[in-house]
């Protein structure tokens, strides 16, 4: 009886020292684009990848895009919204450049799980409107459009990318129209209040 309550007692004490390290909390990247200021906001589990050069949070259930322009509405954009492969690790944003292409100012991307096969990862194209313009090897602008921009992907290489590494903490309710902030974020509003 004594071994039985042990174990159970062990098991308890193991649950709750996973149930720890399992807590999702809200994390952010800010950067400028042009005249907008963008934010990438991810809802992540903290995972610590031994030997990794640069840190980063993989194991997210949602990550959104929020465009802020002078005068304008904010932008909020679903980055899983385009994923369709049901039972995979979703491909979560994990870079963005600011591009140029005659006049107009893009938001190029790569989206990947850490997964090493052909569906793993992909290249993304945003205008600073929030539509998407490009997932992966579908384009999804007219055939003008698209050769205005392949052409110009060349001197894309200059811009600076920024790496989303899911990992500055981020409050929980900050983004416009986030809708089911009480509910999902309890455990982030009582372990990240003040960051």
């Amino acid at each position: 009886m004594k071994k039985v309550l042990l174990a159970v007692g062990l098991g308890l004490l193991c649950h709750a020292a996973l149930a720890a390290v399992d807590d999702m909390h809200w994390f952010k990247t800010e950067l400028t684009c042009a005249d907008a200021r963008l934010t990438v906001r991810a809802f992540c589990q903290e995972t610590y990848h031994a030997g990794a050069t640069v840190q980063f949070n993989s194991l997210c259930s949602r990550q959104s895009l929020v465009i802020e322009r002078p005068g304008q509405r904010a932008v909020v954009r679903d980055l899983l919204e385009r994923q369709s492969r049901q039972g995979e690790p979703p491909l979560l944003l994990s870079s963005l450049q600011c591009v140029a292409a005659r006049g107009n100012i893009y938001l190029s991307g790569q989206m990947g799980n850490g997964g090493n096969c052909p569906g793993c990862e992909r290249s993304v194209l945003l205008g600073l409107d929030g539509r998407w313009k490009r997932d992966g090897p579908r384009w999804l602008v007219g055939a003008q459009e698209k050769r205005m921009i392949v052409a110009q992907q060349g001197r894309w290489n200059d811009s600076e990318q920024v790496f989303i590494t899911n990992t500055t903490p981020a409050s929980a309710c900050t983004v416009p129209t986030e809708v089911r902030c009480g509910a999902d974020d309890e455990s982030t509003k009582s372990s990240r209040s003040n960051r």
